[in-house]
């Protein structure tokens, strides 16, 4: 069975004992990478990868990138790959049946 073991919000490696098998990845992501040692820390047997960033975050920056380019009616970040085309035609599809029922779309910045 593969799970992952989610530390992502774990900011120091001091003794931190993982367990001896992580069948799929280990997201350490708020962890400084030259203080991890997979031989001190564990797991001794890791089907996965050890994450040191979040890989859907540059993602969803984009996925956000793209609702506001809907909202503005702009093209500053356009769609990479057929997958984000599907993306932003869900997206402008969602933004008009909410415009039709006379509501808007807040976006948040951080």
């Amino acid at each position: 069975m593969e799970w992952s073991v989610d530390l992502d919000e774990f900011e120091t490696a001091t003794g931190l004992q993982l367990p001896e098998h992580v069948g799929g990845d280990l997201h350490l992501f708020a962890l400084n990478e030259s203080e991890y040692d997979q031989a001190i820390h564990g797991p001794a047997e890791l089907i996965g990868s050890v994450l040191f960033h979040d890989p859907y975050l540059a993602e969803l920056d984009h996925l956000n990138e793209m609702l506001l380019d809907v909202v503005l009616g702009s093209n500053d970040a356009p769609p990479r790959n057929s997958k984000e085309r599907r993306d932003k035609a869900e997206l402008e599809s969602q933004v008009a049946q909410i415009a039709a029922m006379g509501g808007t779309v807040d976006i948040p910045i951080d």
